[in-house]
C-alpha cells in the first residue's frame, strides 16, 4: 500500500492475493449507478472493506446469485484486477477460509489509510473498471 502507514497484519486464515492478473468482481448497488457509468462510492465503504468476488472461483452469474441471496440489490457488476488494486495503493485479501465467509470472497484492504487516500483509491479503481466496461443487469 502507498504512504508510510504499515499494512495491518492479516488474520491467520487470510492471505494476500498476488496474481496481478486475477480478476475481481464488485457488485454495483443500484444507488451507485449513473446513467452511463458508476460513482466511485462502488469502491469505498465507510464501515468496512469493499468486498469482491474472485472470478477464478465464482463466475458472473454465481456472484450475482450469491449477492441477491444475501438480500442485496444489484444494478450490475464491474471488474478490477489484483494488479490494479496494487497500483491504486491497496491490496486484495482472500478471507474465504474464515468461518461464515463464502468461497471466493476477498476484500480490498484499505485499513489504516486516511479518508483522502481511500477516496483516491476508490476513484482510481472506478476509472479502470469503467474503462474495462460495466456489466449491467437487465432492467425488470
Amino acid at each position: 500500500m502507498s504512504g508510510s502507514q504499515p499494512q495491518p497484519e492479516l488474520h491467520e486464515f487470510e492471505r494476500e492475493l498476488d496474481d496481478h492478473d486475477e480478476r475481481l468482481r464488485r457488485q454495483i448497488l443500484p444507488e451507485y449507478k449513473r446513467p452511463s457509468d458508476i460513482t466511485s462510492q462502488v469502491f469505498k465503504q465507510s464501515d468496512r472493506m469493499p468486498s469482491v468476488y474472485r472470478e477464478s472461483i465464482l463466475d458472473r452469474d454465481q456472484a450475482r446469485e450469491h449477492w441477491i441471496a444475501l438480500g442485496k440489490g444489484t444494478a450490475g457488476s464491474c471488474i478490477v484486477t489484483v494488479g490494479e488494486v496494487v497500483s491504486a495503493g491497496a491490496r486484495t485479501v482472500d478471507d474465504s477460509r474464515l468461518p461464515d465467509v463464502h468461497d471466493g470472497h476477498a476484500y480490498i484492504d484499505v485499513r489504516g489509510l486516511g479518508s483522502q487516500e481511500r477516496d483516491r483509491i476508490a476513484k482510481r479503481l472506478k476509472r479502470v473498471a469503467v474503462a474495462r466496461g460495466i456489466e449491467w443487469d437487465p432492467v425488470d
